[in-house]
């Protein structure tokens, strides 16, 4: 059995380029060394490798939640190396959202909304799902129940596809500031993480508790509910855009306004593709 690599060899063991010191300047590989196989480096690397993570996630939580843009103007200059990714740090809080909260979601209409909308889009629905619950030889409350269940993380799932769109209509808004698109997508990827985590905490905190006191309908309902929450998503994002495109306030405004609707509209679609997939998923 062929032994480990215990640095003998002056090359680098990954591209063969020889080692000058302790890193390769070809690939940045480090030199191996016999302590590098011992217990005690296995069980401190480890260590640091989880503290490492756990200093740079709150850093970059503490930068996302109260510092609107710092995150991304941080990064765009550079200064990374106390924080996390962007699409590292969208993936942690990711994997957090999808675990909480399963009654509450932004990203899915529940059946009954949608097929009591005498429109069009509500009649159509209306009609395939009665068509899918006479398939399956259940009643149409059964269906809807089991269409939220599946809605709910269906919604969740395909949710990374906001940061794209998102991204494009920054670009288009910003093409001066920053022409190439990948700054844009560091913004959005950014700024759909703190909606997510802002999500989280109003649910919890505020609607949360509103429901042990009034009745569902109404505090799911309540346009002032969620009003609160579409006003704090706003403003995060217009001081955000201000801290990372610095222009004037007027346009600022103007393109956070411009922004904010677009997003509005990106909403409503996904519901209806959300629908429309757990529907022919079903």
């Amino acid at each position: 059995m062929q032994s480990p690599y215990t640095g003998s060899s002056k090359n680098c063991p990954s591209c063969q380029t020889e080692m000058r010191g302790k890193f390769c300047y070809n690939c940045g590989e480090k030199k191996p060394d016999k302590s590098d196989l011992s217990l005690k480096k296995f069980i401190t690397t480890a260590i640091d490798s989880f503290t490492h993570f756990d200093g740079k996630f709150f850093i970059s939580l503490k930068y996302l939640l109260f510092f609107p843009g710092k995150l991304s103007t941080e990064f765009l200059n550079g200064r990374r190396i106390k924080l996390m990714k962007p699409v590292q740090l969208y993936l942690v809080i990711s994997i957090i959202f999808f675990i909480f909260p399963k009654n509450l979601d932004l990203f899915y209409t529940p059946l009954s909304n949608t097929i009591n909308q005498q429109h069009q889009y509500g009649l159509r629905v209306k009609a395939y799902a009665e068509t899918k619950a006479a398939t399956l030889k259940i009643t149409t409350d059964e269906f809807e129940q089991k269409f939220d269940g599946h809605a709910t993380e269906n919604g969740k799932l395909f949710v990374f596809l906001w940061i794209p769109m998102l991204s494009l209509v920054l670009y288009l808004l910003f093409f001066k500031r920053y022409r190439q698109y990948v700054p844009h997508l560091i913004f959005s990827t950014h700024y759909f993480s703190f909606f997510l985590v802002f999500f989280l905490l109003y649910s919890q905190i505020v609607v949360m508790p509103l429901l042990k006191f009034r009745e569902n309908w109404f505090v799911l309902n309540s346009t002032w509910v969620w009003g609160i929450f579409q006003f704090g998503v706003y403003v995060y994002l217009l001081l955000a855009i201000k801290q990372v495109y610095r222009q004037k306030w007027i346009w600022v405004i103007l393109k956070s306004l411009i922004l904010f609707t677009c997003l509005i509209g990106m909403s409503i679609y996904y519901r209806q593709f959300i629908t429309w997939y757990t529907l022919w998923r079903m």
